[in-house]
């Protein structure tokens, strides 16, 4: 079934298709892209559960899929919260929303109960792009987040800060930051002051 699958795709002229062809194909291949995902999440997660000493769905992921260590982990994680989510497992199944969409859904499902946005996010997921949806959630979860998660989230970011400082041969001064939303601001304010006034004496 599956070689068969890819032996079409490979043998699918596109060079000779009109432009609401290319999206009809596109759209398609969205929903075949979706509901792949799916079912890869489901095979992750039925590897976690085999109990018999082998890989798990990460590893698995990894290993057989030939994903990055980072990238078999996400979608392992991805997979195990939309056991939680049953809606928006279903709209990925179906390819109404994206694996980015799926992402999104499930980064809100860690600061917001599951059942809440299994409830009232997975329609607005499956109406807007994935960039533009993420970006509607964060206000959605900013909206919904318990005042004890949303100083758990402050915590976790001020113990992730980090920075680094690499000097290139040529001389030039690279440097990494990472800060918590408060010091961040503090600092953008004060970096923003400090270039402005570089390039005045620049003239």
């Amino acid at each position: 079934m599956f070689d068969q699958v890819i032996a079409q795709l490979a043998g699918d002229g596109v060079e000779q298709l009109s432009r609401a062809a290319v999206g009809d194909r596109m759209a398609a291949g969205r929903r075949l892209q979706a509901a792949l995902t799916a079912w890869m999440g489901r095979l992750s997660c039925h590897a976690d559960g085999l109990g018999d000493g082998g890989l798990d769905g990460a590893g698995m992921l990894r290993v057989e899929a030939r994903m990055s260590s980072t990238a078999a982990t996400a979608a392992s994680r991805t997979a195990t919260v939309l056991e939680e989510l049953p809606s928006a497992a279903a709209s990925l199944a179906a390819g109404r929303i994206t694996a980015e969409h799926a992402r999104t859904l499930v980064h809100a499902a860690e600061k917001v109960a599951t059942g809440k946005v299994d409830a009232e996010l997975v329609a607005v997921a499956e109406a807007a792009p994935a960039d533009l949806f993420a970006r509607r959630a964060r206000e959605w979860v900013g909206r919904n987040q318990d005042p004890e998660s949303v100083a758990d989230d402050h915590d976790r970011a001020r113990r992730q800060r980090n920075g680094s400082l690499r000097v290139r041969r040529d001389g030039v001064r690279v440097l990494h930051v990472e800060f918590d939303p408060v010091t961040g601001r503090e600092v953008e304010s004060h970096l923003a002051d400090a270039c402005d006034t570089a390039w005045r004496k620049e003239g």
